[in-house]
């Protein structure tokens, strides 16, 4: 399975943003989430080349990785970007026993975007996050994060400033 971002060109801030047509009908919602999210993680050795990699890695290194919540987190510093693959750990020092980079999504009040059928929408994903951005409620140094759900759902997730 591929998540998320394809060797194809797809990027956060390239021609996706620019295209709004890709977004009619879209309705943004605010979501909380009561708890961290504790995850596993592998981070792409590059961006967008290496996140199918990545996953490949997730999958092979986590034992039940089918039956656990997908995640993917983007974020970019000083022009640097980190994309991580991970799904949901089970404990809290489940990463520390599998020699895992842990990594956590905090709890708190996040705005919300759903993608139908994200694998034949790839294009929308990064369009989506700008789109999201350009909210003034947005915290613009969040990391991005995918949220992955049965039957081809994704959950774009920004948090929201307190």
């Amino acid at each position: 399975m591929h998540f998320g971002w394809r060797s194809n060109g797809i990027g956060r801030f390239r021609n996706e943003c620019l295209n709004s047509e890709l977004l009619k009908d879209k309705l943004m919602t605010t979501v909380v989430l009561p708890n961290d999210i504790h995850l596993l993680c592998v981070i792409a050795k590059t961006f967008p080349d290496g996140v199918k990699q990545a996953f490949d890695q997730l999958y092979q290194q986590v034992p039940n990785a089918q039956e656990r919540t997908c995640y993917g987190i983007y974020e970019e510093q000083e022009g640097k970007i980190t994309y991580r693959a991970a799904l949901a750990a089970q404990t809290l020092d489940e990463a520390q026993n599998l020699n895992m980079e842990s990594y956590v999504v905090v709890k708190g009040s996040y705005a919300r975007e759903t993608i139908q059928d994200w694998p034949a929408n790839i294009p929308t994903i990064g369009a989506t996050f700008c789109k999201m951005l350009e909210n003034e409620k947005i915290d613009k140094e969040s990391p991005s994060i995918e949220a992955y759900q049965p039957n081809d759902v994704l959950h774009c997730l920004l948090r929201l400033k307190n």
